[in-house]
């Protein structure tokens, strides 16, 4: 009898301990499947019903009630520094999608603040213009400027004619070039592009080169030089970065002088040749085949 009294508790704080064992088991392998969706980037799996639920407090012994309460308490610490390193993962991942968008933004802004920038510059050239522009090209094919009188200066023509690009590296030269362009003086920024061109024919930045040198042109209303600015840089550099906007400069040029065919053409070729273009460049193309009526 007094055996039998004896044994009665040890079995009833048997069984009552063992669910709580089954519990921690059923916590330990949770835990294991989250830590690894997270580490492989997945998204962690949804737990078991009453795979969490705390056990009832029931009068048991110290031996293993003691052990199942220490497992409880590091799993809860575990499961809840995974929870802080998970939400950390998705705060950076987040963060890092809102700063593409804004960069993203930011450079469509940046393009189309200088394209209208440029268009508003696009303006007819002043006879004065003119004159300087014809002086300039005398000067350049050889024939020798008109001699200034008695004071000794240099003539309009050999201003033009002076170097504009500093000593440098192409690549160094051509940013020189560029930031006239952005600071709106095309007069200056034509000469620099030109020099460039003439230094640099073979370099990888020729074709962007050749394609602002018509933009100079362009912004002025100076369309028949823009056209064959254009047209030079889709002979010249047809693998350059800057190809299919020339293209589609010298499209809407063309049609601007009249030649509406020709138009038509230079847009089916950028069509031909560049068949997934970006969105940019699509929407700009979209808009000139409506504007140039090609069928």
């Amino acid at each position: 009898m007094a055996c039998a009294l004896w044994s009665a508790p040890a079995l009833s704080q048997s069984t009552d301990v063992q669910p709580l064992l089954q519990r921690l088991d059923r916590l330990e392998r949770d835990l294991k499947d989250i830590q690894r969706a997270v580490y492989r980037g997945e998204k962690p799996p949804t737990p078991k019903p009453g795979a969490g639920a705390p056990a009832k407090d029931k009068p048991v012994g110290t031996g293993r009630l003691v052990d199942a309460e220490i497992r409880l308490s590091r799993l809860q610490s575990d499961m809840r520094s995974l929870t802080g390193q998970l939400e950390e993962v998705q705060h950076g991942i987040r963060t890092v999608r809102n700063r593409l968008d804004a960069l993203v933004k930011d450079v469509d802004f940046r393009l189309g603040e200088l394209e209208r920038r440029m268009a508003a510059m696009a303006k007819p050239a002043t006879p004065a213009e003119q004159a300087a522009a014809t002086a300039g090209a005398e000067a350049e094919g050889g024939k020798p400027a008109a001699a200034p009188a008695g004071d000794g200066q240099a003539t309009p023509a050999k201003v033009a004619k002076a170097s504009v690009l500093p000593d440098g590296s192409p690549m160094e030269r051509y940013k020189y070039a560029y930031s006239l362009l952005v600071k709106l003086r095309f007069d200056e920024a034509e000469v620099a592009f030109q020099e460039f061109l003439a230094a640099h024919a073979e370099d990888k930045l020729a074709g962007n080169a050749q394609y602002w040198l018509g933009e100079t042109y362009y912004t002025r209303n100076k369309l028949q030089e823009a056209a064959r600015a254009f047209l030079e840089g889709v002979r010249r550099y047809p693998d350059s970065n800057k190809a299919p906007d020339t293209i589609l400069k010298l499209a809407i040029t063309l049609r601007k002088l009249g030649q509406r065919e020709e138009a038509c053409s230079a847009l089916s070729e950028l069509q031909d040749r560049f068949p997934d273009p970006t969105a940019r460049l699509r929407r700009l193309m979209q808009n000139e085949l409506k504007a140039a009526t090609c069928g």
